[in-house]
């Protein structure tokens, strides 16, 4: 099914960062103190990017971050053994770590070909602006309410970890409600997704443990789209949204939410 795009093309390549900085201080310090620091470069930012995954799976249980910690660990290993096995021939430790990123490669690749490694803030805006083809005046720095839902608490709470679990909006649950954070491919990185979970000026859900339901729509993100689409239509939308996936998820179908998210056919790194 071919879907009209209202958000603008995503050339973010912030998701390359890491990459591009490792390789460049790995070529850096092999010129200039040799193969060993080289590697040991290189370890040192995998053990960082490994930390990284470990701790977003403290945030959202996804089995792509626990994945990704356990695959740069192994990776870390390798490269810290690689220096023995080149000059010395220790090459069992070294294979063992190999072996285990192979493994752990495979099953990400897996997740990775069925967008389950991405966050989904930009199917989530894509689909929110569906309905909304009124132009309005443009942004307003306000949450607004978008209705209630007749949900306990434990099915608020279940519905949160299932969001976080499945990269759909990272939860912060606080004493009488949970907030449900969209997060766009390119903002995975920022401190207040990974290491001190923030809502702040950002794009969220909330659903109130009353039934309250309320959008706040950041700038940054309302300026991604191709027009100044209605304002209130567009945060009623994207309310709704959550409340349908919220009765997906009660009536034990979830795994609909998750077509509806693929339908679109985002690249896997948008």
């Amino acid at each position: 099914m071919y879907y009209v795009r209202k958000l603008k093309p995503d050339r973010s390549l912030t998701g390359a960062i890491p990459a591009v900085v490792t390789m460049t201080a790995f070529f850096a310090t092999m010129a200039l103190f040799g193969p060993r620091p080289a590697f040991y470069v290189i370890a040192v930012a995998l053990a960082l990017m490994a930390t990284y995954s470990a701790v977003t799976y403290t945030r959202t249980h996804s089995t792509g971050d626990l994945l990704g910690a356990i695959y740069l660990s192994f990776a870390c290993l390798a490269c810290l053994s690689m220096p023995n096995a080149l000059l010395y021939g220790e090459k069992r430790p070294y294979l063992f770590f190999v072996i285990g990123m192979v493994c752990t490669g495979i099953g990400l690749a897996y997740l990775l070909f069925n967008r389950r490694l991405k966050w989904r803030g930009r199917e989530l805006f894509e689909l929110a602006a569906m309905p909304v083809e009124q132009v309005g005046n443009g942004y307003t720095a306000r949450p607004l309410p978008a209705g209630r839902v007749e949900y306990s608490r434990e099915e608020i709470l279940a519905f949160a970890e299932f969001a976080g679990k499945h990269l759909i909006a990272l939860p912060i649950v606080e004493s009488n409600r949970v907030v449900l954070r969209l997060v766009k491919m390119g903002n995975e990185y920022d401190p207040s997704v990974w290491f001190r979970p923030d809502y702040a000026g950002k794009t969220w859900v909330s659903i109130g443990f009353d039934g309250n339901v309320a959008v706040n729509l950041s700038q940054e993100d309302y300026l991604d789209y191709r027009q100044n689409l209605s304002f209130d239509q567009l945060c009623a939308s994207l309310g709704n949204l959550f409340v349908e996936f919220l009765d997906l998820f009660r009536k034990g179908e979830g795994v609909r939410v998750m077509d509806r998210l693929d339908a679109l056919q985002m690249s896997i790194l948008s």
